[in-house]
């Protein structure tokens, strides 16, 4: 190559390294905003200019945690309970970060100021049903923790009169009547709730460690094992647990088992059966003899509360076991459509008016905290 080319090919280089880096240039993708981006730096500029501005300090928090920042959402947030530790939005979004950072002790804490929040704010009906809903997730945790230890449990360690009652297994194929089991526990422990020296451990812990047990299967397959484990993880004493069927739509047949954990052997089964119509009879039925088993004596007024009949009707009992199952597994909204059906086929079942009124809290805390605000009129009709 003589110097004349070389020097042409040497530009034609140098030319088409510069176009190049023109063209890559002009292509470089702009900055990517972060979501609320512009919202937080005026939010920081208002606080900037006044230090003490709870509302201020409170929106670049919320702002923070809308955009997943949440580290910083918990830091601003705490700096604004410091100014005012009952200031209603700021307790929402802290909790929702706490949450979010897998904090359940500080986000239960947090939510149970709703206490100390005015009674007609739309905040503090959030923050209870909020409290619930976190308390439950931390009984799941805590019956992990729980099962993970289960070889150190003090199998000697049971409490007299300490009862818990699993949901009766449905053996028919009618799915309708499948959700019965769950309506028949909460029937039962309703009852017991009221007999003085009876200590009941929380349907929720116990649905809680029933899932834990469900997902091993060597536990699963035998009730004695599985009965025993849950005996023993609370320290209960008595363990009531059972099955049932139906002949149609006529007949209903409940078989029940009152296992005492101190004993290392299977109890024998009493066998109920009547009228499909007729099984919240059947229901006190087992709960007196429940009672006799573990040696409580009954006083008058206490054995006329539990013969009381919540409800006759056996479509109303359906629906409200259905709404146990919706509520059980956090289906709130679900859950309230099976309540108020259960009312309105029955008017007079309490059970469904008090489950109605919980599952609505509930339902609106699975909402964002500003957009019950926002939508207030909805939110309040939700509530009323």
């Amino acid at each position: 190559m003589d110097g004349r080319n070389f020097t042409i090919f040497g530009c034609l280089a140098i030319l088409a390294i510069s176009l190049f880096s023109c063209q890559r240039a002009t292509t470089q993708p702009a900055p990517v905003q972060t979501p609320y981006q512009e919202e937080i730096l005026q939010a920081q500029k208002n606080i900037k200019q006044n230090p003490k501005n709870i509302d201020a300090i409170s929106e670049l928090g919320t702002l923070y945690y809308k955009s997943r920042q949440f580290s910083k959402a918990v830091s601003i947030l705490e700096k604004a309970l410091q100014l005012d530790p009952a200031h209603a939005r700021s307790l929402c979004y802290l909790g929702l970060s706490y949450e979010m950072t897998g904090q359940l002790d500080p986000a239960m804490a947090i939510y149970l100021r709703y206490l100390q929040v005015a009674n007609n704010s739309l905040y503090r009906k959030w923050l209870e049903g909020r409290h619930y809903i976190v308390t439950r997730e931390k009984i799941k945790e805590d019956i992990k923790l729980l099962l993970l230890q289960e070889d150190a449990v003090d199998s000697r360690a049971v409490f007299e009169n300490t009862i818990i009652v699993l949901p009766f297994l449905y053996h028919g194929d009618d799915s309708k009547y499948f959700v019965l089991g769950k309506g028949l526990a909460e029937m039962i422990i309703n009852d017991l709730s009221v007999v003085e020296g009876v200590k009941l451990i929380d349907r929720l812990q116990v649905q809680a460690l029933l899932d834990e047990v469900a997902r091993r299967k060597t536990l699963s397959e035998n009730v004695q094992n599985s009965t025993s484990l849950i005996g023993r993880l609370f320290h209960a004493q008595t363990v009531v647990r059972g099955g049932f069927n139906t002949i149609g739509d006529e007949q209903f047949i409940l078989d029940v088992a009152i296992w005492d954990v101190s004993k290392n052997e299977i109890p024998g089964t009493l066998t109920y059966a009547d009228d499909m119509n007729r099984v919240l009879s059947l229901q006190k039925d087992i709960v007196e003899n429940l009672l006799e088993s573990v040696n409580i004596q009954l006083p008058a007024a206490a054995r006329e509360h539990i013969r009381r009949i919540p409800t006759e009707n056996m479509s109303a009992f359906i629906a409200f076991s259905a709404g146990i199952a919706k509520e059980d597994g956090g289906e709130y909204e679900e859950a309230i459509v099976f309540y108020k059906k259960a009312l309105e086929l029955d008017p007079n079942f309490r059970h469904s008016a008090r489950k109605i009124e919980e599952n609505k809290i509930l339902a609106l805390a699975q909402r964002d905290p500003d957009q019950i605000i926002l939508d207030s009129d909805y939110a309040r009709s939700f509530i009323q």
